[in-house]
């Protein structure tokens, strides 16, 4: 079912003549009235009519139901070959297109004829809304009525209070406007909000046909999430009673600045094992973004099971695209169904879900396939050695469990072997888009791993030891003469593995020596191999144990040295490794990279399918020494595969894990924030941005086929756009990236959102990866793009130009939007920088402290000017004893330091406190601020009385107080009223506030 709007269609029509004639025609054609009569829809749906309304009869059509989607659903038909549907059609003026297809076991493939709806109203209303907004940012909310009557209505707007959005709304008093509309025209209404506070808010717009006695009540979601940059921080856990894996407690871990683990002890005769997680909210998070969720999940593979068959969509929080990232579809799927195949856990639903997206898996890769049967990182890219065999090394692996074209596989196969170089190395003469995989991308890591492909793939290709015996004897002679020079752990744990599956007789030594560079610690519970990495003068040593952000490189090199202990039936020796293995995972059951993952899930699925672990029955009891945190899980056999999640963990508290049985699990623990931009934060990049606002003269000449931003036309270099694409209120942004190592990174991603409100059109896009300025693009909606680059040089700047057109009408305070560049194989070799427009005066007021992490909503009306004569000769006792008794009201004499400044804020300090209930506050600087109002106007050195009921702690020494129409303030001695102002003081020192404020309170 797919809408089709006629009101957009008319906005977006180009046509020289645009008039109301032209609109009148056009909308005459597209909305066929007369076909359809109106569609009355009973008040047990969501949407509904309401006509009994006692005090004024109107009626009231409450439109709430605006999906993003309307998508396919299936249907069991009965013996009859019918079907009763009733469905509620969503709140929008629409042409729906309803079609039915059917599928028989002795029936052909069968398509109905469509059915066309029309959804129409006279009166139309259209409330436009970002997709999401940041906290504390301004936004208009755009309610546009169209009037498709005869003659001209006059409509009431009403814009509701909404708890946690700011605005010129209040409980109980909605902000209003009156319109007239002109038949066949349309008028256009604006509210300024600011959300204070995160979460979904119901936007609430009535509107009333002032002489129809009609009201059409709209609500609409907004979605609001925090400013600054994201942040996740994952940890995984054995949990053993049992000691299955281990029989040891373990010491203190301090997994990073804000992740303890004081306790970590297992009671084995027991079967009980109890864990202490210390969990802080970072010092750079914004406060009260810090949440935390554990997972539970009953088997070895954990939560990646959960993720592959049912929740695929986190698989790609890294933006994917290319043809490596497309495997991480793949080959997740792969290993998870040789692990519950070997352990006699594949059920028909599972192995159903996993083929689908096996077949998706392999379908997709084809994009990047070349007519030689090799493999390429983006379509347009040369051929890369290391991806074809990756893809080979999958592809063999998959077709355990579903039909995989034997001529991929072989014309893969062949293309490698044609690759084979005379002293029997493999080399990688494209580097596909990252330089340090593979320890580097040594000759002796490569060859490895091509030979390794190459011996897995003999489950389908057994010919392979006999057609090719020469490749691969030379390949392995390669790699035997290599092992007593190797000292990086990376290269000697894929070179073992490589040797281990040929008939090699040096496969043994390169076992033992593999086996010697281990690192074994805390009670022999872990074995695990660390690498050193050394890359464009970033180097660093990889502390793997502590959950390094750069330890991919360490988890696959563990994974491979796995793979070789199992091949010689070391399942002892294993035990350990299994213990280190399955606590690098991060979120969502991944580690790393696709790469690291997949030799991970490899090795883990292999050992999984030799061992006999020991049916789970566990009991879970999760308690906080702060919170309210009381949470009792059961995992057994038969809910072993899926996770159990314990959502909203308390952060600055103390966790309390108890666990009791048989069996093992994994538990992992994320920590979502965000964090504001800090210089603090190393950059490997250089990134500076120059927006400019696209003029009529730019326009015009962006039209005439100048590049765009307005270049000069002789050159005629840059991306063209279609005269359409250049709409009013367009900025062009241009972004310049320079990597700031000494060797090119390799692919790079721009991971960029976009400013609320503003979007950029996809002809652009696709003329920046035709001009190979990008390789590749993704966007989200219209609030995120991100952009792939083969990489970024060091030695110059990258130009990017973008165009930006506003798709919703969005007023200044905008948050700035983050920039975050990242290497796409080493994500902490990184840079975020924020971008933003220029900044105007606020429609809406904010009390906020110096951080912004408090803010307090302020009434739109300004405080009254007691400047000229006849207002200062108005001033009274009556008037000050009544200001001074308003709720909250703070009352003090203030020595001005600072006048009002162009952003509204004055300073000065406080002589006296007459009244109020802020302690300490006498000889102290205080804030005033009056937002957009013109006056009042201070002057320095003069005292003021001042009253206000709206303050907030701007720092540890300063309160801030909003001047506002609750408020007064008056200079103390003016000739007009210095004797009431005085005789006013002498009061309020003589007697308490209670007897003051008596009077009023009657």
């Amino acid at each position: 079912m797919k809408g089709i709007n006629c009101t957009e269609s008319w906005l977006n029509f180009r046509y020289p003549n645009k008039d109301q004639n032209c609109q009148r025609a056009f909308l005459d054609c597209c909305l066929p009235k007369a076909t359809i009569g109106p569609i009355v829809i009973d008040n047990g749906t969501d949407l509904f009519r309401i006509t009994k309304d006692r005090k004024d009869r109107i009626k009231t059509l409450l439109s709430e139901y605006f999906p993003e989607s309307e998508l396919f659903t299936q249907y069991q038909l009965n013996k009859s070959g019918v079907y009763r549907l009733n469905f509620t059609l969503p709140a929008s003026v629409t042409s729906w297109h309803i079609q039915a297809m059917s599928v028989a076991d002795k029936v052909p493939f069968c398509m109905a004829k469509p059915i066309n709806i029309v959804t129409f109203k006279k009166v139309i209303t259209k409330v436009s809304l970002p997709y999401v907004v940041k906290r504390l940012e301004q936004i208009l909310v755009k309610a546009v009525v169209y009037n498709y009557k005869k003659e001209m209505i006059t409509v009431k707007l009403a814009f509701h209070e909404t708890k946690g959005i700011c605005s010129h709304a209040a409980p109980g008093k909605p902000y209003e406007v009156i319109k007239k509309i002109l038949p066949q025209s349309l008028e256009v209404s604006r509210l300024a909000i600011i959300p204070l506070w995160t979460g979904n808010f119901s936007i609430h717009v009535t509107v009333t046909q002032v002489d129809d006695n009609f009201r059409e009540e709209i609500r609409k979601t907004l979605r609001v999430q925090y400013e600054g940059i994201k942040e996740t921080k994952s940890i995984s856990l054995m949990l053993d009673p049992s000691g299955t894996f281990s029989k040891h407690s373990r010491p203190r871990r301090q997994l990073s600045n804000h992740i303890t683990i004081p306790k970590n002890e297992i009671y084995v005769s027991q079967k009980t094992q109890s864990i202490i997680l210390n969990l802080n909210q970072p010092p750079d998070a914004i406060d009260g973004s810090a949440n935390g969720d554990i997972v539970i999940t009953g088997n070895l593979l954990g939560s990646i099971i959960q993720t592959t068959l049912k929740e695929p969509e986190k698989l790609l929080k890294k933006p994917y695209g290319c043809g490596e990232q497309t495997m991480i579809f793949l080959a997740p799927c792969v290993y998870v169904l040789k692990y519950l195949n070997s352990t006699n856990q594949l059920t028909p639903e599972i192995f159903e879900n996993s083929t689908r997206f096996i077949r998706l898996g392999i379908l997709k890769e084809q994009e990047f396939r070349k007519i030689d049967g090799s493999y390429a990182a983006f379509d347009r890219n040369s051929a890369s050695t290391w991806l074809t065999a990756f893809v080979l090394k999958v592809f063999c692996q998959a077709a355990e469990f579903e039909y995989v074209d034997p001529m991929l596989t072989r014309t893969a196969i062949t293309w490698l072997i044609n690759k084979q170089k005379p002293d029997g190395s493999f080399v990688e003469n494209n580097p596909v888009i990252h330089t340090e995989m593979m320890g580097g991308l040594s000759e002796q890591a490569m060859t490895a791993f091509v030979l390794i492909s190459l011996m897995e793939c003999k489950s389908i290709h057994p010919e392979i030891e006999f057609t090719r015996t020469n490749e691969i004897i030379l390949a392995a002679k390669l790699l035997e003469n290599q092992i007593e020079k190797i000292t990086n752990s990376y290269d000697m744990a894929i070179i073992a593995y490589a040797l281990s599956l040929t008939n090699s007789h040096k496969k043994y030594r390169a076992r033992i020596k593999l086996s010697n560079m281990a690192v074994v610690n805390l009670g022999n519970d872990y074995r695990y191999w660390t690498v050193t990495e050394i890359d464009s003068g970033f180097g660093r040593t990889l502390d793997a144990l502590y959950h390094s952000e750069e330890s991919y490189l360490s988890v696959e090199a563990t994974a491979y040295a796995l793979l070789t202990e199992l091949h010689f039936g070391r399942i002892e020796e294993s035990t350990p490794i299994i213990k280190w293995l399955t606590e690098q995972r991060s979120e969502a059951g991944m580690f790393k990279s696709t790469q690291d993952t997949v030799m991970a899930l490899q090795a883990l699925a292999k050992y999984g399918s030799m061992t006999k672990v020991p049916d789970i029955n566990m009991l879970f009891n999760l308690t906080s020494s702060k919170a309210h945190l009381r949470k009792h899980l059961t995992v057994n056999k038969e809910s072993s595969l899926w996770s159990q999640v314990v959502s909203d963990v308390p952060i600055n508290d103390e966790v309390l894990i108890e666990s009791m049985g048989t069996g093992s699990a994994q538990m992992e623990f994320n920590m979502n924030y965000y964090r504001p931009p800090s210089i603090l934060h190393t950059c490997h990049f250089n990134i500076s941005y120059v927006i400019k606002n696209i003029n009529k003269s730019t326009r015009k000449l962006i039209k005439n086929g100048c590049p765009l931003c307005g270049e000069s036309c002789q050159t005629r270099t840059g991306v063209r756009l279609n005269s359409w694409s250049i709409k009013d209120y367009s900025i062009c942004m241009t972004i310049y990236l320079r990597y700031l190592g000494r060797t090119n990174p390799g692919m790079v991603v721009l991971d960029m959102d976009l400013l609320t409100g503003y979007d950029t059109p996809e002809e652009l896009l696709r003329q920046l990866v035709y001009d190979k300025v990008i390789a590749k693009y993704y966007k989200h909606e219209s609030s995120r793009l991100i952009l792939y680059f083969n990489t970024v040089p060091y030695f110059r700047s990258l130009k990017i130009n973008l165009l930006l057109f506003r798709s919703v009408t969005i007023y200044n305070h905008l948050m700035p939007a983050p920039i975050h560049v990242y290497s796409y194989y080493r994500k902490s070799v990184s840079c975020t920088k924020f971008y933003q427009l220029s900044t105007k005066k606020e429609l809406v007021n904010l009390l906020c402290d110096e951080e912004r992490a408090v803010c307090k909503c302020t009434q739109r009306e300004c405080i009254t000017c007691y400047e000229d004569r006849s207002l200062l000769m108005s001033i009274n006792m009556n008037l000050l004893e009544k200001k001074a008794c308003i709720k909250d009201q703070i009352v003090m004499v203030v020595n001005v330091t600072q006048p009002f400044d162009m952003e509204g804020m004055a300073r000065g300090r406080v002589v006296s406190l007459l009244a109020g209930y802020l302690q300490n506050l006498e000889n102290r600087e205080v804030i005033l601020q009056r937002g957009i109002c013109d006056c009042p106007y201070l002057e320095n050195g003069h005292t003021y009385l001042v009253m206000s009921n709206k303050y907030v702690k701007y720092n540890k020494q300063v309160n801030k107080f909003w001047l506002d129409k609750t408020g007064f303030i008056a200079e103390e001695l003016n000739q007009y009223a210095k004797k009431t102002i005085l005789a006013f003081k002498t009061k309020t020192g003589s007697i308490t506030r209670h007897n003051l404020c008596k009077v009023y309170r009657k």
